[in-house]
């Protein structure tokens, strides 16, 4: 047991997930030694963590709280099973139940994902200050208030809560997760400098943590800004490339090593014959069921897809990702630019919707990037059919998001604004 509570900590403080899978699968080993309740926690820690199995997940809870009905570890992590694959109603159930005998933190954790996931934002509301009036100072207190926030689309309200959570806990781990969290806060507002200067904090810091594959991803998110933002590849490409020399793939654990992350990179970036090399070491290396468990291979295989030009390859993709993955919005964005590739506006125009429209607790760290471009996007496409009300609202929305980004941004910022004056201009006549 001692080894799955291991498992649990080192999942709760983003370890490798070889660590992770090696302490659940001692569990896993040993449990015949375990009696009958603990073995089932066991068994479903480790088809979750280390083979991934949600069938085998959900039995092994179900037959622990068979056992048990009111144990707290099976309704959690039930819940959190079932949240995988979006069904997030019986999750907020269990954890409302679990809630109910044993006021766990990971317990109001699920159950706001949950009741954020299906729009419940006043439940979720209700649930996040029931755990903050019983741990005020508890660090997912402060992480449950900034992702509502977050759901909401008040990023600032969102970033004074991460700060102040910030000044309370000096682990090294957490210090990473909360300058991750503010280098999207400042990357969805287009302040790249600040996101610049807070993945460069979270890399340092996974870098004493002993961390190589999220060294090199963090160094990936630096350098799409670059790409993305900046429209430099040379320069996009170089931080990359200085990130593997410091951390070569063959010195980290194959289940760490981050192939999806830059096989992305290079689909975006060139030369998309590296992206293809990546995915092939990534299918060779990697075992099988760390593959199953990351959706978002679907989403690296597409990106190589559209950089070669198939297009239809590459719309099957996105859309594999989101149905493999438990977000809100991951894949949207992309696929709405596939289907604009193909010509199908109509379709792009209800995936941008989706994308702006639907909800999640953690949806900051899925559009981040793309927030601002989908809704000037959206505006774009409403202009062109002539629905100037909705044109206006989407450019509006852009404006008043970007208004305090990086001057490298203002331009656009500006060319937006003159497109919103003159719209509102017409409307008036």
């Amino acid at each position: 047991m001692a080894y799955r509570k291991l498992a649990v900590v080192l999942t709760n403080t983003d370890a490798a997930p070889s660590r992770i899978a090696e302490a659940a699968a001692k569990a896993f080993r040993h449990r015949d030694r375990l009696t009958p309740l603990e073995r089932y926690l066991a068994e479903g820690f480790y088809y979750y963590r280390a083979e991934f199995d949600l069938s085998k997940v959900e039995s092994a809870y179900r037959s622990a709280l068979e056992l048990d009905p009111e144990n707290y570890v099976a309704l959690n992590n039930l819940a959190l099973a079932l949240s995988t694959t979006r069904r997030f109603a019986e999750a907020e159930s269990l954890t409302l139940r679990g809630i109910a005998v044993v006021p766990n933190a990971t317990l109001y954790v699920n159950a706001t994902q949950a009741q954020i996931a299906q729009g419940k934002l006043a439940e979720a509301a209700r649930t996040v200050e029931s755990f903050a009036g019983k741990a005020p100072q508890n660090p997912l207190a402060f992480y449950l208030r900034a992702g509502l926030a977050g759901a909401r689309r008040d990023f600032d309200s969102a970033e004074a809560i991460v700060r102040a959570e910030a000044q309370l806990v000096p682990d090294p781990a957490l210090q990473e997760q909360t300058a991750y969290v503010l280098a999207h806060l400042s990357l969805v507002r287009g302040r790249l400098a600040d996101a610049e200067r807070h993945a460069q904090t979270a890399l340092d810091l996974s870098e004493q943590r002993g961390l190589p594959g999220s060294s090199v991803g963090y160094a990936v998110m630096l350098s799409m800004i670059e790409l993305h933002y900046r429209n430099a590849p040379d320069a996009a490409r170089r931080l990359v490339e200085e990130a593997l020399r410091r951390h070569p793939l063959a010195s980290i654990p194959a289940a760490d090593r981050p192939y999806l992350l830059l096989a992305w990179f290079y689909a975006e970036a060139g030369p998309p014959e590296r992206a293809r090399q990546l995915l092939a070491e990534y299918d060779a290396t990697v075992p099988d069921a760390f593959r199953r468990r990351q959706p978002f291979r679907h989403a690296a295989a597409a990106a190589v897809a559209l950089a070669e030009g198939r297009v239809q390859d590459a719309i099957s993709g996105y859309r594999a990702w989101y149905a493999d993955d438990n977000c809100a919005v991951c894949g949207l964005f992309e696929l709405g630019r596939a289907y604009e590739r193909a010509g199908e506006r109509d379709s792009a125009l209800a995936v941008y919707e989706r994308a702006v429209t639907t909800p999640g607790l953690v949806r900051l760290f899925e559009e981040a990037a793309t927030l601002g471009p989908t809704y000037k996007r959206l505006g774009e496409l409403y202009e062109e059919r002539g629905q100037l009300d909705k044109a206006r609202d989407y450019y509006g929305r852009f404006v008043d998001l970007w208004k305090n980004a990086d001057p490298e941004l203002q331009p656009m910022v500006r060319d937006v604004k003159r497109r919103l004056a003159r719209l509102t201009a017409e409307g008036a006549k």
